[in-house]
């Protein structure tokens, strides 16, 4: 029998008695709602929080870093809060990089990404910078969550998703993920009745029926703009292991991700059929 991997989650902001350092950023810019309702629901819970994120929006940057251009840094305030952190003229990957390697003055204990406007599930982790943010603090042997909530209204409520994430990271360590992996997190845009529970789920496959339409500037250059929707599932029953079919089944998904590419069944199979006889 399959092994159902999912649980109720207690949707209530929680007691949390393990208060960490936490290192705060996104993809989707430093005045993003989405990180305001995040840092607020943890700064309340007692966590120390510092940000680095942004200045713009960046996302679907993936994992790249700045090499061939300045990184302008400037202090950032919440008013009520003053400074708490760093806004930072570079993508997700930098901020982390950078915040890790010269802004903070001790190593956080958890680095949390999001909570970004839209999910990350399936192929989009592989484009997404909430998900590359948190990539980073795990090559660097730091705890890392990308939080992300399947809505892409710019008027989205993080409100719920805020409690969620609080939840899961005062939960964090009963997780006991290796280091080197990272925790990708995706919430349904729902109320909590609505909201299933929890599932660990793998990646899924996430399809777009893409459009390319092409465009002319005044010089007569060809440009494009890349837009499309998501290609609807018309295979009848969902695959709830699957984190693309349960998040929007209901269920708020945890994935465990690692950098390592390698595809060790090949690896295996390369050795076994260039030198047999090692």
């Amino acid at each position: 029998m399959q092994q159902r991997h999912e649980s109720k989650w207690p949707l209530r902001r929680c007691l949390v008695t393990n208060i960490m350092k936490i290192l705060l950023t996104n993809d989707d810019g430093i005045a993003a709602p989405g990180l305001h309702a995040l840092f607020l629901a943890l700064k309340e819970a007692g966590h120390g929080v510092t940000v680095a994120a942004p200045t713009f929006e960046n996302s679907a940057i993936s994992h790249a870093i700045t090499v061939h251009d300045p990184i302008f840094v400037d202090e950032y305030e919440i008013s009520g809060h003053g400074k708490i952190g760093w806004s930072i003229k570079g993508h997700p990957a930098d901020c982390v990089k950078l915040a890790l390697e010269a802004l903070l003055s001790e190593p956080p204990e958890i680095v949390v990404s999001g909570i970004n406007n839209g999910s990350n599930t399936g192929l989009d982790t592989v484009y997404s910078g909430t998900v590359s943010a948190a990539m980073e603090a795990s090559m660097h042997n730091v705890p890392a969550i990308a939080f992300s909530l399947a809505s892409k209204s710019r008027q989205a409520d993080y409100t719920i998703a805020a409690e969620i994430a609080l939840n899961i990271v005062g939960e964090y360590e009963k997780f006991n993920l290796p280091a080197g992996t990272m925790l990708n997190v995706n919430i349904p845009a729902a109320s909590k009745e609505q909201i299933k529970g929890m599932r660990v789920t793998e990646l899924g496959n996430t399809a777009y029926d893409n459009i390319f339409a092409p465009r002319h500037d005044l010089r007569g250059r060809t440009y494009y703009w890349i837009g499309g929707s998501l290609a609807v599932n018309s295979a009848g029953k969902l695959n709830l292991d699957k984190d693309t079919e349960a998040v929007s089944d209901g269920w708020i998904t945890l994935t465990p991700l690692k950098y390592d590419l390698t595809d060790y069944d090949v690896l295996a199979k390369m050795k076994k059929m260039l030198f047999p006889n090692k």
